[in-house]
């Protein structure tokens, strides 16, 4: 169950669980300089743990480049 969620955005990987009705916890981690034009939240790890509930590691990502944002 948990290898399909890492990639995807935080929201569609939290609807997946529900409607599954898996309990699961979230942990954020965030750049000691965080991305100014970050526009999602993706899961970057997910693994069952203690009581079969469902950790799930995200961070900010900057998913809509343009050609001045490659510079």
């Amino acid at each position: 169950m948990t290898a399909e969620l890492p990639g995807l955005p935080l929201s569609e990987a939290e609807k997946r669980l529900a409607e599954r009705g898996v309990l699961y916890r979230v942990t954020a981690y965030r750049s000691g300089r965080p991305y100014e034009d970050a526009d999602s939240t993706r899961v970057v790890r997910a693994r069952e743990g203690e009581g079969g509930v469902v950790e799930l590691v995200v961070c900010e990502f900057k998913t809509k480049l343009t050609c001045a944002s490659r510079a």
